[in-house]
């Protein structure tokens, strides 16, 4: 049972990928350096990163928002974080429009919490 489920959690991560899970890591890792390269978003940069990791490979993980940072998580939700989020959400249901591509469709949606809450959001493998 064990090796069926990193199977499958294998086959997702690799559709994932090549489906849009690497341009969006990319996304996530350039923001991380942008903000690391300023005094004010080197903290937030951390942020970033861990949510990068999270996009590359999100099946099997499991996400969980945790209140802490309110002014950052805030000020991040109403400029950046919504834009994220939408697109995400956009795409989640471009995937669900299709059955092959449901499994596709909740993973874009733990994305799209993790993107709008990246400085409140709590990662774990499920």
């Amino acid at each position: 049972m064990k090796a069926l489920r990193y199977a499958l959690k294998s086959i997702g991560n690799l559709y994932w990928k090549v489906f849009g899970g690497v341009a969006l890591c990319l996304i996530w890792f350039a923001l991380g350096v942008a903000a690391a390269l300023t005094v004010v978003g080197a903290p937030l940069a951390v942020s970033f990163f861990k949510i990068g990791r999270f996009v590359y490979k999100p099946f099997g993980k499991k996400v969980t928002l945790v209140p802490s940072a309110p002014v950052v998580g805030t000020l991040w939700a109403a400029t950046g974080g919504v834009a994220v989020g939408v697109f995400s959400m956009i795409f989640a249901l471009l995937s669900a429009a299709t059955v092959v591509a449901l499994p596709i469709a909740f993973q874009w949606i733990k994305v799209a919490v993790a993107s709008v809450f990246p400085f409140s959001v709590s990662i774990n493998r499920s």
